[in-house]
């Protein structure tokens, strides 16, 4: 069913200092992490954030504006899967 799907979205991508995240976990009620990546697989942020199973939840997310413009990868993690997407860091 629909509720044991885990999905995220990410908006605006292309960003400059800010992206606001939906996600949907399909852990049992526990943890997700946020992680940001560079293209050579560096990690540039992590963050934990509480989850409920099958429930969608916002967040913001502030990121520096030191970040060199181009191509991240997002990551969403629970305890039973990870998904990523690629965002662009704008002008």
């Amino acid at each position: 069913s629909p509720t044991d799907e885990m999905y995220f979205s990410v908006y605006p991508n292309p960003f400059t200092d800010h992206i606001a995240v939906q996600y949907r976990s399909s852990a049992e009620n526990g943890q997700v992490s946020l992680n940001l990546y560079d293209m050579m697989g560096k990690i540039i942020s992590t963050q934990q954030f509480s989850s409920v199973k099958g429930i969608d939840q916002q967040l913001s997310l502030s990121l520096s504006s030191d970040l060199a413009h181009g191509l991240y990868i997002l990551e969403l993690r629970d305890a039973q899967h990870r998904i990523s997407k690629r965002i662009i860091k704008g002008e």
